[in-house]
């Protein structure tokens, strides 16, 4: 299977490719991808698409950004889980209380 290669738009008019990497890319060894913007770049890069949206502007499920929105999501829930109740915030004692 031969392996991806892309490029940002940046980068294009100063992408030199040596001679070695020109004729692997004709062998078929790597394939070289030009992009316009990270979403082309992630569907290149894993097969999946990740700006579609459906009618109500949410991430169709399966897409890159769905699973990234999920997962801060489920980020987000764990601080919050992990975040001291109300009584926890009142002020700590300090040295003169037996902490060095």
């Amino acid at each position: 299977m031969p392996q991806n290669m892309t490029i940002p738009p940046a980068l294009r008019p100063h992408q030199l490719l040596q001679a070695c990497d020109v004729a692997a890319a004709k062998a078929g060894k790597f394939i070289i991808y030009a992009y316009d913007n990270v979403d082309q770049s992630l569907l290149l890069l894993t097969g999946l698409p990740a700006w579609k949206e459906d009618a109500k502007g949410n991430y169709v499920e399966g897409s890159i950004n769905h699973k990234v929105a999920a997962r801060l999501a489920q980020l987000g829930e764990i601080m919050k889980s992990l975040a001291y109740p109300q009584s926890h915030t009142a002020k700590r004692p300090g040295r003169s209380e037996g902490y060095v």
